[in-house]
């Protein structure tokens, strides 16, 4: 099946991906000495809500259009070839970053703890959510690919926003 080696890379890349940034964020405020950016619980409904749906859904994503016409990979390729080591840490260090300068930014302003960690709690998962669509291609940006080609990924999604809406508020 032309699709049997890409789920498992999409999927893997998404994960990582995202659990990259959930661990820089905390590591990061800790090198910092800034307060602990999410609380266990926070950190706790971030898994619960960005990993179990989104990724199942992604792994039932159609293959690319032109899979066929591309060079067939090495059977004793790794699955971490073709840069996907690279991805994974690029957009991983990007969710922590971004999502440690939205605490850092609320500090600033001085909103209190609390606060700062909703703020916090909600760039994380909506970072996680969005780059979920990003992972739906090896070679495709997510300008390229029609949102709409798979709708379990988008009612995942859109679940998992539902339900992080209603922790956030």
């Amino acid at each position: 099946h032309s699709t049997s080696r890409r789920q498992p890379q999409m999927c893997i890349r998404d994960r990582l991906s995202c659990n990259l940034g959930e661990v820089l964020t905390m590591f990061l405020a800790s090198l910092l000495t800034l307060p602990n950016p999410l609380s266990p619980i926070q950190i706790l409904f971030v898994n619960l809500a960005t990993d179990g749906l989104p990724a199942i859904a992604l792994g039932v994503d159609p293959a690319d259009k032109d899979i066929m016409r591309q060079a067939p990979r090495d059977r004793k390729e790794g699955i971490f070839a073709r840069g996907l080591t690279e991805k994974i840490l690029v957009r991983g260090s990007l969710i922590g970053v971004c999502t440690l300068l939205s605490f850092m930014v609320g500090r600033y302003y001085g909103m209190n703890l609390e606060t700062c960690r909703t703020l916090t709690l909600a760039t994380l998962v909506m970072s996680q959510l969005f780059h979920v669509f990003e992972c739906r291609s090896e070679r495709h940006s997510i300008f390229e690919i029609k949102l709409f080609t798979n709708l379990y990924l988008v009612g995942a999604v859109s679940v998992s926003i539902a339900v992080s809406y209603t922790h956030l508020t």
